[in-house]
């Protein structure tokens, strides 16, 4: 679960303008975490998947995935690489991806009988609940990149 994310983590940063591309990569999965978080809040009426996850709405989903666009389009001024007609894609990309990585850590809390992952972090969980997003989508960033960026 965070072998294979870091193995590919490694791969992105030794490409051309691969911090760049590894802050372009947390800047939207970020930005997706935080678009669902505040949409769900704000707006959530409709569970998205209740015995998984009941706090997590389809109106936090929608809002996740606007904001994960929306990032992937401000995000790449600063990196160069990404082509116009890459940008939504790649918001989808990681923004499905990102929400899937927070339902599968959410079974596995689920299934360990926890609510948060650890105590380091008081109110936002343990570190897992932190990065569970990240995990997920780097294997498909990275395969995306590496297909339809740079060769």
């Amino acid at each position: 679960y965070i072998t294979i994310p870091g193995i590919f983590l490694i791969k992105i940063r030794f490409l051309d303008n691969g911090p760049f591309l590894i802050a372009y990569y947390i800047f939207v999965i970020k930005s997706t975490d935080i678009g669902a978080y505040l949409v769900g809040m704000k707006f959530g009426r409709h569970p998205l998947i209740p015995r998984i996850s009941p706090g997590k709405s389809l109106e936090g989903f929608i809002g996740g995935m606007i904001f994960s666009v929306a990032a992937a389009y401000l995000g790449s001024f600063f990196v160069g690489v990404i082509l116009p007609q890459h940008i939504a894609i790649i918001g989808l990309i990681l923004g499905i991806c990102a929400q899937f990585g927070d339902l599968a850590e959410s079974v596995l809390k689920r299934d360990a009988g926890v609510k948060d992952s650890g105590l380091v972090f008081p109110g936002l969980g343990g570190v897992l609940d932190l990065v569970d997003s990240l995990l997920i989508a780097v294997p498909f960033y990275y395969l995306y990149i590496d297909i339809f960026i740079i060769r």
